[in-house]
């Protein structure tokens, strides 16, 4: 599967799952306690394919599943650019994290998020949805958009994160 298509059909399962929780009138809060690894094994099976050994993408104790498409991680099918000279770089993380580890496969290097925990807690998804809401009181615009929404992330979280882990 391409990069792309694992994005389509990975936002496809949250939208899905935020319609169902606002159907069900699920506060913020109730939201980002619904995304919790322990949770989302019980509830949410088919979300991950890890859920049905009960493994972990990320060796996080308190893991938050709602940003498994981690909005800082960057993707081209194609590929970004070429590294010295002969290998394509696929895929990369925008801020440069500290936790972030690259590996090679043929002739393509890829980045590897395992070590990372930045948009794995509950406080990052809660500011995410917090302001993602107010905005949506303010725009209309549907909170299940995910595709919107992780831009949103992207444009808000980055200097909290930045400041707040000290990822350079």
């Amino acid at each position: 599967m391409t990069y792309t298509g694992w994005k389509i059909e990975h936002d496809d399962k949250v939208e899905s799952i935020f319609n169902k929780l606002e159907k069900l009138n699920y506060t913020k809060e109730q939201i980002i306690d619904y995304f919790q690894f322990e949770n989302m094994v019980e509830k949410e099976p088919t979300f991950c394919l890890l859920y049905a050994d009960r493994k972990k993408c990320h060796p996080i104790e308190d893991l938050n599943c709602l940003y498994c498409a981690c909005p800082y991680f960057k993707f081209k099918d194609d590929g970004l650019r070429v590294l010295n000279g002969d290998k394509m770089l696929m895929s990369d993380c925008t801020i440069n994290s500290k936790f972030k580890d690259e590996f090679e496969y043929e002739d393509k290097i890829h980045c590897d998020c395992t070590n990372c925990f930045v948009p794995h807690s509950k406080g990052f998804a809660m500011k995410g949805i917090v302001d993602r809401v107010e905005d949506k009181n303010k725009t209309n615009d549907s909170i299940t958009d995910s595709y919107s929404f992780l831009e949103y992330i992207r444009s808000y979280q980055l200097g909290e994160v930045l400041g707040k882990y000290k990822l350079f």
